[in-house]
């Protein structure tokens, strides 16, 4: 049963001024315990990492508004084949070393029977930074990237033959030698 002379003498001793009350301290628990602080039991929560895809949807949540259409496309696009490789990787732990495992993996990969483009997995990566760099603006919580572009090394561009006439690529097809996808490239 409570009593009025625990409730009292805790009440007694605190003041407007000057109060004894701990601030982070409940009041009813304070007053019920006779005015001393009772350890209030929290439960410890635990976050969950973020990881490459939210910071991704973040973007798509609160992405610049003069873009176009298609630069949103593009961007997309991009956003995709970065997920096929680090949907659940920790933002934390994504440093150079991650991004050019990224470019490495790209780039042994194959579209339409040809390697991937150096420029396409620069314009990938970058678009990766934009959209990261973007979000750590606005968002506390999401730490800058940890890399640079520069830091990256890209496999070496293929050669495009010079610029021909129609004259000068129909004499390089009669000359011969050429492969079926050597001609498709003329």
């Amino acid at each position: 049963m409570l009593s009025a002379r625990r409730l009292t003498r805790p009440l007694r001793t605190w003041s407007v001024a000057g109060s004894p009350f701990p601030p982070d301290a409940d009041l009813p628990t304070y007053l019920l315990s006779g005015g001393s602080v009772v350890a209030v039991q929290t439960k410890a929560v635990a976050t969950k990492a973020l990881t490459l895809a939210d910071v991704i949807e973040k973007y798509r949540e609160d992405s610049p508004h003069h873009l176009e259409e298609s630069t949103r496309k593009i961007q997309e696009i991009h956003f995709r084949r970065l997920l096929e490789v680090f949907a659940d990787k920790a933002v934390k732990t994504f440093d150079a070393s991650a991004a050019q495992t990224y470019v490495t993996d790209r780039s042994r990969r194959k579209y339409r029977g040809k390697t991937i483009q150096r420029q396409t997995i620069e314009k990938e990566s970058q678009t990766l930074r934009q959209a990261w760099g973007w979000v750590t603006k606005r968002s506390k919580d999401v730490p800058a990237p940890a890399f640079s572009l520069k830091e990256l090394s890209f496999p070496n561009s293929r050669e495009k033959p010079p610029f021909m006439s129609w004259a000068q690529i129909e004499r390089e097809v009669v000359r011969g030698g050429l492969s079926e996808s050597e001609i498709g490239e003329l």
